[in-house]
This record gives C-alpha cells, structure tokens and sequence, in this order.
C-alpha cells in the first residue's frame, strides 16, 4: 500500500435524539434531511446485537478536515433552512466527530465562529479517533 493510498477519513454528524419524539418529527422541526435515522428498539448495525435506546436521526458531511466539515454543514443546514434553535428542550443535539487515521491526521482545529455556532445549538461534542492499521 502506497501512502498515497492511505488517506485518513473525517466524518462529521449532527446528531439529533429523543425519547419521546421519533426521527421524523425531529427531523421535520428541525427543517433537516437526514442522512439516516432509527427508532429506538432498532439494531444499531446489521452485524451487532446492541439496539438504539432512543430514536434519532443524523445529517452527515466528510472532509479533510474540522473546520472544512463544519464549514459544509453549517452549508447544508443553510440550504436546508434549518432550524436548529427551536427544537424541544427534551431533544438532544450532539456533534459527532470520527476520524479514521490513516497517514497524516487531519486538522482538529475549531475557529471562534464554530465553537459559536456549537453553542447556539446546545450541542454536545464528541470526537473519536480511529487507527487505521
């Protein structure tokens, strides 16, 4: 395998879910169109045995880097005329970082207007970092 061949991979998803709301109507008030969601009671993976203990729904982009993946969700959201602000307090909002590392690491860098952005949404964060062997 080349180096060329071995590019790492940033995933960025704008998690939304609920207990007492299903994924449509998140996603509806939200003003999104989700990439994927599920009910809670779903296998969380065709080839696991764990299930969703709430229902949810994600928006998902990919880029080479945090502030570029950002910068195409806040896009998205943008062109979607989103929402975000006037969800139902009992909807949580989590941005879900996953970095598959293979070579170089991509850049984990936040600018002031992201971390605004982040908090106007009441988001959580979550990175995850993978190796790649």
């Amino acid at each position: 395998m080349t180096y060329d061949s071995m590019k790492s991979e940033l995933k960025l998803r704008l998690i939304l879910t609920s207990q007492s709301h299903t994924a449509n109507e998140m996603a509806k008030s939200a003003g999104i169109n989700p990439t994927k969601s599920w009910a809670s009671g779903e296998v969380v993976h065709p080839k696991a045995k764990n299930v969703h203990k709430q229902n949810g729904c994600l928006l998902e982009v990919e880029d080479t880097s945090l502030a570029g993946a950002l910068e195409q969700l806040q896009n998205v959201l943008q062109s979607q005329s989103a929402s975000l602000l006037d969800l139902p307090n009992n909807v949580e909002v989590e941005l879900s970082c996953i970095v598959y590392l293979s070579g170089e690491a991509p850049a984990l860098y936040l600018e002031p207007q992201h971390v605004k952005f982040l908090a106007s949404m009441g988001a959580a964060v979550d990175i995850d970092v993978y190796m790649l062997e």
